[in-house]
């Protein structure tokens, strides 16, 4: 078995944990709350009540765009996202 500490030094750019709010823009022109748990260069952890589709844009704070994403993976409430066009 793989200790943790060398998992999550496989990661290319290091996380920051920040909980802050964010919004989730769908395709579809609605929005629903989630928050950044933590956030890196090249994706995130968002925690959403509602079920988040494949891709979507996320806003954080007051950013003047949303960033595209796609999940890379579920836990529950909590999905790893990372930045940019698959």
């Amino acid at each position: 078995m793989v200790p943790t500490a060398k998992l999550s030094e496989r990661r290319k750019s290091p996380r920051h944990r920040v909980a802050v709010p964010g919004t989730i823009i769908l395709s579809t022109g609605g929005t629903l709350a989630c928050t950044v748990m933590d956030i890196s260069p090249r994706g995130a952890r968002i925690s959403a009540r509602s079920r988040l589709p494949d891709r979507f844009s996320l806003k954080v704070r007051a950013t003047a765009s949303g960033l595209d994403c796609h999940v890379l993976w579920r836990r529950g409430e909590e999905v790893g996202v990372r930045f940019g066009r698959a």
